[in-house]
């Protein structure tokens, strides 16, 4: 059976009880828990303006059908949310770490050697991260914070006993976002396909000198399970000021267009996948193969 696609809206909300904190933990109500198809324990993802993963727990009975989920200000900043803002919500696709590599935030750390990664390894077992997360140590009783800089493999990954884990010794400041790039994401299974995602969106519009519009469109290719996979561009085209208002139905179809192209993309992923697993995308590649069908589609618009 494949990870459920059910998503849900919820509002941000503080944790309620101290011993939440530090610990890689939300809490929501058992209906949403019932709905999204997870048990105490599952990972989830979540989804504000980046994405992460939390470990879900049964929220307590004074929030049951108030549609909040409960997490610390870690988890809030590794969502890249503030209080009372909403993040989507689904059943997270979960890989076992292979290795993880941490650098701490605003401090360095002298020695760092095999045992301290053990060290830290120990207190970190079973988190679920994402590069780019920050995460929490407690070293001699004082809270250290680390940031993830790498995973293998990309997306949401547990920490386990047989994780390679790395510690940089050098700093990175705290407002430093580091997701190193990536150009190829691993599909494991058909609900990876679900991360796939194309978009298009409006960006300008410039009068020309000649009574035409210049229209500049941006393209974004997501994997959501891999924010750093993400590849954008731009489509330009020129249109007829006199036929401005029928630009809105232009931009629908080309949009309808993009989803049919990438569900061929994927229909074509899932025989291959029926054969083997896992497989490999490269995401640059994909995205010219999409805008280039995109370029062919608007001059067949255009022209009609």
């Amino acid at each position: 059976m494949g990870i459920s696609s059910k998503e849900v809206k919820l509002r941000v909300a503080e944790v309620s009880h101290q011993r939440d904190v530090g610990r890689w933990k939300v809490r929501i109500d058992a209906k949403t828990m019932e709905y999204l198809e997870v048990a105490p324990g599952d990972i989830i993802g979540i989804k504000g303006k980046r994405s992460t993963a939390a470990v879900v727990w049964p929220a307590y009975p004074e929030d049951a059908g108030k549609n909040l989920i409960r997490m610390d200000g870690i988890t809030r900043k590794n969502a890249g949310v503030s209080m009372n803002e909403c993040v989507s919500v689904r059943k997270a696709v979960v890989r076992e770490a292979q290795s993880v590599t941490l650098a701490p935030v605003n401090v360095t750390i002298p020695g760092v050697d095999q045992s301290f990664y053990e060290f830290v390894k120990n207190r970190i077992l079973e988190a679920p991260v994402v590069a780019g997360d920050t995460i929490q140590v407690s070293i001699f009783g004082s809270a250290v914070h680390f940031r993830v800089t790498k995973t293998i493999p990309h997306g949401i990954v547990v920490i386990t006993s047989r994780t390679n884990v790395q510690v940089l010794s050098e700093p990175v400041p705290e407002e430093e976002e580091i997701i190193e790039p990536v150009s190829k994401v691993e599909i494991v299974g058909v609900e990876d396909l679900d991360s796939l995602s194309i978009s298009l969106e409006r960006k300008e519009l410039e009068v020309l000198f000649n009574g035409s519009v210049e229209v500049t469109c941006s393209v974004h290719l997501n994997f959501e399970s891999c924010p750093s996979a993400m590849r954008e561009g731009v489509l330009k085209f020129l249109w007829k000021e006199e036929e401005l208002p029928r630009l809105n139905d232009f931009l629908k179809d080309l949009n309808e267009f993009a989803q049919k192209e990438l569900k061929v993309v994927k229909e074509h992923l899932i025989q291959i996948l029926a054969i083997t697993s896992p497989i490999t995308i490269d995401m640059g590649k994909l995205f010219d193969k999409l805008t280039t069908s995109l370029k062919s589609r608007l001059n067949a618009l255009s022209e009609t």
